[in-house]
């Protein structure tokens, strides 16, 4: 039986990740009508209706590339200091951890 282990995160893959998450839940930055607000009222199909149209606004909209470049400068970043400092971790322990 396998022994199990404790996951170690990419910091700069969360934030990558964060970054489309982010616009996804709200691409023109109202509180009142993003995703997370619709599904904690209970309106389920505003809320996939907003997600869907941030998805498309994500790929039409300067603001929506905006946030993909950022996600993916974030990303290649990350990818660059792994290659050249070899995957250092960040972290309290040698068991609780996370990496570049």
């Amino acid at each position: 039986m396998s022994k199990m282990r404790i996951p170690h995160p990419s910091v700069t893959g969360m934030a990558a990740g964060f970054t489309i998450l982010n616009y996804l839940n709200d691409a023109d930055g109202g509180y009142s009508n993003s995703v997370l607000n619709e599904v904690s009222r209970g309106d389920y199909q505003k809320a996939f209706k907003r997600l869907m149209s941030t998805s498309r606004a994500l790929v039409k909209w300067p603001s929506g590339k905006k946030a993909l470049g950022e996600s993916i400068g974030i990303a290649v970043i990350g990818a660059g200091v792994r290659k050249v400092a070899g995957n250092p971790k960040l972290g309290f322990s040698n068991k609780l951890y996370f990496r570049i």
